[in-house]
């Protein structure tokens, strides 16, 4: 999972691009914050929605605006020139639902918490599209190659996904992120499939909680997932991958073993997976999956799971996938004792147990 401040601009969006590659880029599950920077998207989002609620529609207006230029010009960055203009079309139509939204905002001199919801939804949808389009580009793909062709490069060595931008592309004969397809072997190119988790999310409301509902979010989730099979299938022309998806088949532990929190993960239960659905197997697939947003379960509206919920979405589909870890990218080294911006001598803890993190996230600690 990565947070706002990895995709605050184009050169995050290249940096995270780059620890996908080193991760390896088949059977991620890639979950994304909206895009960061100063202010951040949501921040703008929510902002747009209380300037129309009290009336003024010029601030509003010019904070789609201030939105559509930041997209706009990270996509131009990164993106060949067609998916940079379909990106574009797609924020275009999304900015038009959002003023016709404000614009009932102004109309009430107030916003109610699913108008709030829906609004800020997009920004999580917006960086995702952004991220997957640069993941299944031609420029991406050839880095790909390159590290499997000679090996990891040495860490200390500038990322290749940097170098092969500004100066160095144009001399590689890269045009807006445009690379010779002939040089990217369709047959070994593995498939980032975007996945809108207000599709496939269902939550239950309580108050300000969000609980999720495993059954209903689970099929939705075998359904997309028939959907990506079929379409990087389709992009591979029904070539073998070399690496296929895995999803880890557990042994079922007993079911009246009772395992507390401060166990180790090896004592853990877990539940045996569900076989993938077909095709899946020899498929070189990933997910980017937008964080933060989801759907009700009582009226199908979009909802979210409140701000900062982009890890408790990496959670939920570290769960829904089977997955052998979560790894949350953030800018701090670690669990800290206290909020570095409040106490500079705050340290790393070193461990960190199941409960003691769980009175820490209710006390309100990110």
């Amino acid at each position: 999972k990565f947070g706002g401040t990895s995709v605050a601009d184009a050169g995050c969006f290249r940096r995270v691009a780059t620890i996908i590659r080193h991760e390896g880029t088949s059977n991620l599950a890639v979950v994304l914050s909206a895009m960061g920077g100063a202010p951040k998207t949501t921040d703008m989002l929510l902002s747009s929605v209380a300037a129309a609620a009290g009336g003024d529609a010029a601030a509003a207006s010019a904070l789609l605006e201030s939105l559509r230029a930041k997209h706009v010009r990270c996509a131009q960055e990164l993106l060949p020139l067609e998916d940079a203009l379909r990106f574009e079309k797609g924020l275009a139509t999304d900015l038009e639902d959002i003023s016709d939204l404000l614009r009932a905002a102004s109309l009430m001199r107030a916003s109610s918490e699913g108008l709030r919801d829906v609004v800020s939804s997009f920004g999580e949808v917006w960086s995702s599209r952004i991220l997957a389009a640069y993941l299944n580009s031609d420029i991406f793909q050839l880095s790909v190659r390159n590290g499997v062709r000679n090996g990891e490069r040495d860490s200390e060595k500038k990322p290749l996904m940097e170098e092969i931008t500004g100066a160095t592309a144009a001399a590689a004969g890269l045009q807006r992120g445009r690379c010779r397809r002939q040089e990217v072997a369709q047959k070994e190119r593995p498939w980032f499939h975007l996945v809108d988790a207000r599709q496939v999310l269902v939550v239950r409301a309580e108050g300000a909680e969000r609980y999720p509902c495993w059954g209903s979010s689970e099929a939705n989730l075998q359904g997309e997932l028939a959907q990506a099979v079929a379409k990087a299938s389709a992009k591979n022309a029904g070539a073998h991958a070399r690496q296929p998806w895995r999803r880890p088949h557990f042994e079922e532990a007993a079911e009246a073993a009772e395992v507390g929190p401060e166990a180790s993960l090896e004592a853990r239960p877990r539940r045996l997976a569900a076989p993938p659905p077909p095709g899946l197997e020899h498929c070189p697939l990933s997910l980017v999956i937008t964080g933060f947003v989801a759907r009700s379960e009582a009226s199908g509206a979009v909802t979210t799971l409140g701000r900062d919920g982009s890890d408790f979405s990496a959670s939920i589909f570290g769960r829904l996938l089977q997955a052998e870890e979560v790894t949350i990218w953030t800018d701090v080294a670690g669990v800290l004792s206290a909020d570095p911006r409040k106490v500079p001598q705050a340290r790393v803890l070193d461990e960190c147990s199941y409960n003691e993190a769980i009175e820490l996230a209710y006390f309100g600690a990110k």
